[in-house]
C-alpha cells in the first residue's frame, strides 16, 4: 500500500488523542506547580531542622549551627518517614522510578491516590533533614501518581492511563531539571516502551508546560550552573567520550552497590529482629554520623 492509499486516522482516534493532549497540558502545568511546592517544602524543613527559623528559601544542611545534633536530625527525619510508611502507605519506600515502572507492568497503570501526597511529603522530610537524595525520583513518582489518578477519575483505558502516568512522570523530571527533551526520552524508554504519536504528543505537551511553569516560578537558571565553561571546542570531544564511558561504569557500580547494601540492610534487620518501621531511623542515624565528619554529604548535593 503506497502513501496515497494509507487510510487516515479515524475521527475517534483523533478525538481521543486531542483529549489526552489537552489533559496532559493541564497535568504538566499542575506537576510543575507540585515540583515548585516540593522545592519550597524541602527548603522549609531544612531551615527548621538546621537553622531553627521559618523560611522556604533554598538552604544547605550544615553542622555549624547544630553541632552533635546533626547525628540525631536525620534519624528524627527517618522516624517521621517510618510513621508515614506504617500509617500512610508502605509504597512511599524506594526511589520512585521503580514504583512507576511497577505500576505500568503489574497494576495496569493504577497508582494509589495517597502516593501523590505522601511521597513528596516523605521525600521532603528525608532531604530536608539531611538525606543525600535528589528530588527527581520522588517528583517522577508523584507526577506519575497524579497522571494515573486523573486517568482513573476519567475512566480512561489502561493504555490511556499509561500515557497520562508517563506524561506526569516526564513533567516532574522536566520541572525539576528544565529538561523537557530528556524527560520525554526517559519516559519513552522506561515507562511507555513505545514510540507512537498517541503517547509522544501528550508527553511533549506535558513536559513543555511543566518546564514553562518552572521558568515562571523558579527562574531560568540551570540547576547546576557551569560558569565560564566553553563547550564549543572540538578538541574537547574525546574527553567527553571518555567521561561518558567512566560515568556509565560508575553508574553501573553505584546501582549494584546500592542493591547490595539494601539487601544487606534487610538481612541485618531480620537477623537482629529490627522492625522495618525503624529502618529509616537507623539509616538516618548512620547518615548523621557520616554527616558530622563530612557535612557536604548532607542534603541533595545540588549546591
Amino acid at each position: 500500500m503506497n502513501k496515497s492509499e494509507t487510510p487516515p486516522p479515524s475521527r475517534e482516534v483523533a478525538s481521543r488523542l486531542a483529549l489526552l493532549s489537552a489533559v496532559s497540558g493541564v497535568l504538566g502545568a499542575a506537576v510543575g506547580v507540585v515540583a515548585y511546592l516540593l522545592f519550597r517544602l524541602i527548603g522549609l524543613i531544612t531551615n527548621l531542622a538546621f537553622y531553627g527559623h521559618w523560611s522556604c528559601a533554598e538552604s544547605v544542611p550544615t553542622t555549624e549551627h547544630v553541632g552533635l545534633w546533626v547525628i540525631v536530625i536525620p534519624a528524627l527525619g527517618g522516624l517521621l518517614v517510618g510513621l508515614l510508611a506504617r500509617f500512610g502507605s508502605p509504597k512511599i519506600r524506594g526511589h520512585g522510578i521503580d514504583a512507576v515502572i511497577e505500576a505500568v507492568l503489574y497494576h495496569r497503570s493504577r497508582v494509589d491516590p495517597e502516593i501523590a501526597l505522601l511521597k513528596p511529603a516523605s521525600s521532603a522530610i528525608v532531604i530536608g533533614t539531611g538525606g543525600p537524595f535528589g528530588v527527581e525520583g520522588p517528583i517522577i513518582q508523584t507526577g506519575g501518581a497524579v497522571g494515573s489518578i486523573i486517568g482513573q477519575a476519567m475512566h480512561l483505558t489502561a493504555s490511556e492511563r499509561k500515557t497520562l502516568l508517563a506524561a506526569g512522570a516526564a513533567a516532574g523530571l522536566a520541572a525539576t531539571f528544565s529538561t523537557p527533551i530528556a524527560a520525554v526520552i526517559l519516559a519513552i524508554e522506561l515507562i511507555l516502551f513505545e514510540y507512537k504519536p498517541r503517547s509522544f504528543i501528550p508527553l511533549v505537551i506535558a513536559t513543555t508546560l511543566a518546564t514553562t511553569v518552572r521558568f515562571l516560578l523558579l527562574g531560568r537558571a540551570p540547576i547546576v550552573a557551569l560558569a565560564g565553561v566553553d563547550f564549543g571546542r572540538v578538541a574537547q570531544v574525546p574527553w567527553y567520550l571518555a567521561l561518558g564511558v567512566i560515568a556509565g561504569l560508575a553508574a553501573a557500580g553505584f546501582v549494584r552497590a546500592l542493591a547490595w547494601f539494601e539487601d544487606a540492610f534487610e538481612h541485618l534487620g531480620a537477623a537482629i529482629g529490627l522492625d522495618d518501621f525503624w529502618w529509616p531511623a537507623a539509616g538516618g542515624l548512620i547518615l548523621g554520623l557520616v554527616g558530622y565528619f563530612v557535612p557536604r554529604t548532607l542534603g541533595s548535593g545540588y549546591g
